[in-house]
């Protein structure tokens, strides 16, 4: 009876999406009026639907209720956002580009759970490849750095005019949409300087604590855990411009390799 219920509460569309996202973007290089990014939203709200039909967005631990802070922090960031100055447009973008994928977070603890060691393996190389695959196919290149002391004064000119230390610019404040907003920001270089601005302290000590969390269990155990390193840290420490962070179908990896890494901490937990 509770493998019953297990098969009725599986989630399906999680997995099909990264295929059908890469689908629409390869189509979009010879289609440009093809526009992946809206379908793509659309295909992320129904997992988002799928989650909560089946009663995945589960707070077992702290890494989840943090994740689901997290969104709702930078969900609202546009209430700031709007208040600095800056165009909802911006933050529209942002929203189904970085934040929307978040989601993802659930879908690998879900996938964690009801697949064995080897299957979550073979789950995360194949993900790892369409992400590898997509982004070289569509082109996405990082945006080349100029020297260090212009990328420190662009830095240092982005966190002095930032809206509020604690707050942050709001989501999207400080990316490549509000290149020509009188008084922005663009940074194009490191993302993390980027997320710093637009989240403030609060939304992106969320974020770290997140990533200390993950990362310190995959140092713990290396071998294990290569698949998860080898996205996590490309993701983090690439170019703003790069767009590893803020691409629909890469975000989407990224978030759940954190979510499998999470999934595995609380049952290991559990265990002891």
């Amino acid at each position: 009876m509770r493998n019953q219920d297990n098969r009725s509460n599986r989630i399906w569309f999680a997995g099909i999406y990264y295929i059908l996202a890469s689908v629409l973007y390869v189509i979009d290089i010879f289609i440009p009026s093809a526009y992946p990014g809206m379908l793509t939203t659309v295909f992320l709200f129904v997992v988002l639907g799928e989650l909560i039909i089946h009663k995945r967005l589960n707070f077992v631990d702290f890494a989840d209720r943090l994740v689901a802070a997290y969104f709702i922090y930078n969900a609202v960031s546009v209430i700031w956002l709007v208040k600095g100055g800056m165009p909802v447009s911006v933050y529209e973008q942002e929203f189904m580009t970085s934040l929307l994928p978040v989601i993802f977070y659930y879908a690998g603890r879900t996938c964690a759970g009801g697949l064995s060691t080897g299957k979550i393996r073979l789950v995360n190389i194949l993900l790892m490849i369409i992400c590898i695959v997509v982004v070289f196919i569509s082109g996405r290149q990082m945006t080349a750095a100029g020297v260090a002391g212009e990328r420190s004064e662009r830095w240092i000119a982005a966190v002095n005019n930032m809206y509020s230390t604690w707050l942050g610019n709001g989501l999207g404040a400080n990316g490549q949409l509000a290149a020509g907003i009188d008084g922005a920001h663009v940074i194009e270089d490191l993302r993390l300087i980027k997320m710093y601005c637009e989240q403030g302290i609060i939304g992106f000590s969320m974020f770290i604590y997140l990533m200390i969390l993950s990362l310190r269990k995959c140092f713990g155990d290396i071998r294990k855990y290569c698949i998860e390193l080898g996205i996590i840290v490309p993701a983090l420490f690439l170019p703003a411009g790069s767009g590893m962070l803020a691409a629909q179908l890469t975000a989407s990896v990224f978030w759940h390799a954190v979510g499998m890494i999470s999934a595995e901490i609380t049952v290991t937990e559990a265990e002891s």
